[in-house]
């Protein structure tokens, strides 16, 4: 079913589409006739009889409030695959743990430590590992940063039971506290490592860039309180101005335009290929965001020009690229002339060399494009057409900023996956390069909500009006009460950032939401046999995946 979504990625955000796709009422919960239309009309899951449906209710539904939230839906499945998993005995948590230690030996020289695995394996870094994650790593090979245990080294059945073992409180994930102490027994038993003179000097910055952090979270504290903090430093002691992203022009090219473009051109291009060997298939940005952590020596969060023509030289050994072309990419990204860039003032300088090949479009040629598009945005949107509809269809991560990479997609993408349909024989490449450089008139990158319907409401201005049906009219009704009750929460959560009590959050029936740990499966009901309805969930999770096969999250 996914691959009419276009969608692929990890199997929390495939439910969490999902979900959102079937809560009509925006509340950010189900009850049981969404759940069952998401199993049989958008799943289409075979061979499940209502009975089990009922039964896999009555298990997930464990507070019994008649709603569940995206949380205890996929926590419940979560519980009845975990419970399918072995129970190690202790030599065979040994035996794994030996092996595994003996590979990331191997993957980290030098001084070993479990610490090191767990940043490594932790890929989108909120200090949780999942088991999809420490599987990858398990099985990715060494040139992709994992540590190529094959299953005739370490099985699949091996790993979910230490992932048993490891995940005590069934939460569905790991923290740093539980993985460090599981793994710190065995660790304790290596030999000690002498450190070389440059790891010293590693785990001196690591620890020196820890204690950074750390006084940035507590001056963010302080600023949500009202304090006033003077302004950030560079180590060089020049200070980072907070101001509008800057412009080409007010860049200084020390080369023609065309020949420095080109240099760009060939980093992409050899970062793309780069990417394949990591295994990365995201956003270039967070491909980026990967190479400039694992060059950022001394854990600044800037580089400087050595760290910098390290990453071409070393890294990504970007072909047929002289000295004199860095020191005037160098030049042009360095814009404040501080001696270092962020990875933003890094990824904005080649988005600007970029832009600035992209076309200028006339008036005749930015409106045929428009229509263009408007006309399959009608077809796409019946009933009532918006370019705010357009916008929330478009901002995937939902951060209330458009890329071009996303804008790009969704013109692209049939209309099954929720695109637009529009291929280049209808809207050319050079056409949509044009429409976005006149979007992004600030040049920063990203196109807000504002920028977006500020450009194009002339467009939808000139639109007939149409007559809404009663569910388009109820469906707009609803959306501004989930508005209404979003914006509540945004400024409840300030309310608490500022020491006020807030009264404990209720589901629509009145039946009071508690903050409480994980439930594990023993507190849930079965109502029929255990395998029975953990083959449930297995046939809801393989018809996902199937689904998903084509999603890009």
């Amino acid at each position: 079913v996914c691959a009419s979504w276009d969608n692929k990625g990890s199997m929390a955000k495939n439910w969490e589409t999902l979900f959102k796709k079937i809560d009509a009422d925006f509340s950010g919960r189900l009850d049981y006739p969404e759940f069952t239309k998401a199993v049989r009309d958008e799943l289409k899951v075979p061979q499940t009889t209502d009975k089990e449906l009922q039964a896999l209710w009555t298990y997930i539904d464990h507070d019994k409030s008649g709603e569940v939230t995206l949380s205890e839906f996929q926590h419940g499945l979560y519980l009845l695959i975990l419970e399918g998993w072995p129970r190690l005995s202790k030599k065979g948590l040994d035996d794994v743990i030996k092996v595994i230690n003996k590979a990331a030996r191997q993957f980290y020289h030098g001084h070993f430590s479990w610490y090191k695995i767990f940043r490594a394996i932790d890929e989108n870094e909120n200090d949780m590992l999942s088991f999809d994650e420490f599987e990858r790593v398990v099985r990715a090979n060494g040139t992709q940063g994992g540590l190529s245990l094959k299953p005739s080294y370490v099985s699949l059945v091996a790993l979910q039971g230490l992932w048993r073992a490891l995940d005590e409180d069934s939460s569905g994930e790991v923290s740093i506290d539980e993985f460090m102490h599981f793994m710190r027994t065995e660790e304790a038993a290596l030999p000690p490592v002498e450190l070389t003179e440059d790891e010293k000097q590693q785990v001196e910055m690591r620890a020196a860039a820890e204690k950074k952090a750390e006084a940035a979270r507590q001056a963010a504290e302080r600023r949500l309180s009202g304090h006033h903090e003077p302004k950030q430093k560079y180590a060089t002691g020049r200070t980072i101005e907070n101001q509008k992203p800057s412009t080409h022009e007010e860049h200084e090219l020390v080369m023609p335009f065309d020949q420095l473009r080109a240099v760009v051109v060939r980093l992409i291009e050899t970062m793309t290929k780069v990417c394949a060997s990591w295994d990365n298939k995201g956003s270039m940005a967070k491909n980026w965001e990967t190479l400039f952590k694992k060059i950022d020596a001394d854990f600044s969060g800037r580089l400087d020009y050595p760290e910098f023509t390290k990453a071409v030289r070393d890294e990504l050994k970007v072909p047929q690229t002289t000295d004199k072309e860095l020191q005037a990419l160098w030049t042009y990204i360095d814009h404040d002339k501080s001696g270092e860039v962020t990875l933003s003032e890094f990824q904005h300088g080649l988005y600007l060399l970029i832009l600035e090949g992209w076309p200028r479009l006339s008036k005749k040629g930015l409106d045929d494009v428009i229509k263009v598009i408007n006309k399959a945005a009608r077809q796409f949107y019946h009933g009532h057409f918006s370019w705010y509809k357009i916008f929330r269809a478009i901002d995937e991560n939902e951060n209330d900023m458009l890329s071009f990479d996303e804008f790009e997609r969704v013109v692209r993408a049939n209309g099954t996956q929720g695109g637009l349909s529009l291929k280049p024989s209808y809207v050319s490449l050079v056409a949509l390069q044009g429409l976005w450089r006149a979007l992004d008139e600030d040049s920063s990158g990203e196109v807000s909500i504002d920028e977006f319907m500020h450009f194009m409401r002339t467009e939808e201005a000139a639109l007939p009006p149409v007559e809404l049906t009663e569910d388009e009219k109820q469906q707009v009704e609803m959306r501004a009460a989930a508005e209404k009750k979003a914006e509540a929460a945004r400024q409840a959560a300030e309310r608490r950032l500022s020491g006020h009590h807030e009264p404990k959050q209720k589901y629509a029936t009145g039946r009071t939401i508690e903050n409480q740990k994980p439930s594990t499966h023993e507190e849930h009901e079965l109502v029929m046999p255990f395998d029975q309805l953990r083959a449930v969930v297995v046939r809801l999770i393989e018809t996902m995946t199937k689904v998903c096969a084509s999603w890009d999250n």
